[in-house]
C-alpha cells in the first residue's frame, strides 16, 4: 500500500484505501469512504482511539485509524466523531 504524506494526499484526489497520517502526532488512518468534497485531514490534538472508525456527519467520509494517538481525524474543519456501530438483527 502506498503511504501519503496529508500535502500529497491533499493535492490527489482522495480514494478509499488512501493512507493519512500526521507527523506530530504520529496517528495513522485508511480511508474507507471518500466523499468529492472532503476536506478529510489528520491533526493533532484531541485523542483518536486503534481500530475505531471516525465518520463526518456532513458528507459520509469515513475513516478507520490504524495508529492511535493524540490527534483528531477532521472534516470540513470540525472534528469527526466515532462511527456507531449498527446494531444486529434480534435472532429470535
Amino acid at each position: 500500500m502506498l503511504k501519503q504524506t496529508q500535502e500529497e494526499v491533499e493535492m490527489d484526489t482522495l480514494k478509499v484505501g488512501a493512507k493519512l497520517q500526521d507527523p506530530e502526532s504520529g496517528v495513522e488512518a485508511i480511508v474507507i469512504r471518500a466523499s468529492t468534497e472532503t476536506g478529510l485531514r489528520l491533526r493533532p490534538g484531541g485523542q483518536v482511539l486503534l481500530g475505531k472508525r471516525y465518520v463526518c456527519q456532513s458528507c459520509g467520509a469515513e475513516v478507520l485509524v490504524t495508529k492511535g494517538g493524540d490527534g483528531e481525524a477532521t472534516c470540513h474543519g470540525g472534528a469527526m466523531p466515532v462511527a456507531e456501530p449498527k446494531p444486529l438483527p434480534s435472532s429470535d
